[in-house]
């Protein structure tokens, strides 16, 4: 006898990725309405989705499951750049904004300039994916009259557009109006809600542009050949974040030497917070550029088999 699930387990089934529940959501479902709800049954669905994520399971014909390999390949190595984006811009603020004790050394200067130049890489490497896959998103949408594609894809345009309108507001209003002025109370309440509206805006950038280019890919059905390009540039924006993760290394671990960094909460925030954090967003990344590549090594070794052409779930691809 089934039994109604807690709120909790609920928002536990859904955390699930959209893969796993399209393939497994009704039967993982029963099961845990047949089980008696408990917090140990909570912690199993929390477990099974750290799993779920992190070893994706891929349901469809084979070349469903390649292409959702290879578009989950792309969009991981976005979204763990984007982080290392937010590290290494914590990295270089607390060491050279002011400069560190050291950072004139050379060693410790050219790590810290090839972390700089190899995220710089990285970053072009990115944009122009997002260049050329947006323009097929919008093309093809655009054919076949699916504005429900189109409009995830433009999106992130427009809220960066309000984001970098509302900084420049914000910033007007600070440097005419508020700096060295007396702003009658009005203003200044005005002032405080315009700067929190700035800071969850901030935060909810990010957040919306992996969301809605994430769907806008999975709508338009890019083929495995309009795929490939990505995979390659994945591979080599992964190449850069390696560069860069072992630049910021020789770096903190210079500025460790003699007369290196104080024993101060920034300095182990830096050693034991930031790096660690960029190293390990790298890691999730070259993980899956191996699963991506392996995929596409496959496409081309695997021949192919009557499971392959009544869609066999079970095809030894992923």
């Amino acid at each position: 006898m089934t039994t109604s699930l807690p709120r909790r387990h609920r928002l536990l089934l859904r955390v699930y990725p959209p893969s796993f529940r399209e393939r497994y959501g009704d039967e993982l479902r029963a099961l845990a309405e047949d089980a008696s709800p408990s917090p140990r049954m909570a912690l199993d669905l929390a477990l099974g989705a750290a799993r779920a994520w992190t070893r994706p399971t891929f349901g469809g014909k084979v070349e469903q499951r390649q292409r959702a390999r290879l578009l989950a390949t792309i969009l991981t190595v976005f979204w763990s750049w984007s982080l290392v984006l937010l590290a290494l811009a914590s990295f270089s603020k607390m060491v050279n904004d002011p400069p560190l004790p050291g950072m004139r050394a050379p060693l410790t200067h050219a790590a810290f300039q090839l972390s700089q130049v190899a995220f710089g890489v990285s970053a072009a490497l990115i944009g122009v994916g997002a260049l050329l896959y947006g323009a097929v998103i919008a093309a093809g949408a655009w054919r076949d009259h699916r504005l429900r594609t189109l409009l995830p894809a433009t999106l992130p345009v427009g809220v960066g557009l309000a984001w970098l309108g509302l900084s420049w507001v914000l910033s007007w209003w600070l440097l005419h109006f508020a700096l060295g002025h007396r702003v009658p109370l009005p203003a200044a309440v005005g002032l405080v809600v315009l700067l929190l509206v700035w800071v969850l805006a901030s935060v909810a950038l990010a957040p919306i542009c992996w969301v809605s280019i994430a769907v806008a890919m999975r709508r338009a059905s890019l083929s495995v050949r309009l795929l490939r390009p990505g995979l390659i540039g994945a591979v080599a924006v992964v190449a850069s974040l390696v560069v860069v993760v072992g630049a910021m290394a020789v770096t903190v671990a210079s500025l460790g030497g003699p007369g290196g960094l104080p024993p101060n909460l920034v300095n182990l925030l830096l050693v034991y917070g930031v790096l660690p954090f960029a190293a390990v967003m790298t890691g999730i990344a070259l993980i899956s550029v191996r699963r991506g590549l392996r995929t596409n090594r496959q496409i081309f070794s695997l021949p192919p088999s009557p499971g392959a052409v009544a869609g066999d779930s079970q095809h030894p691809l992923l």
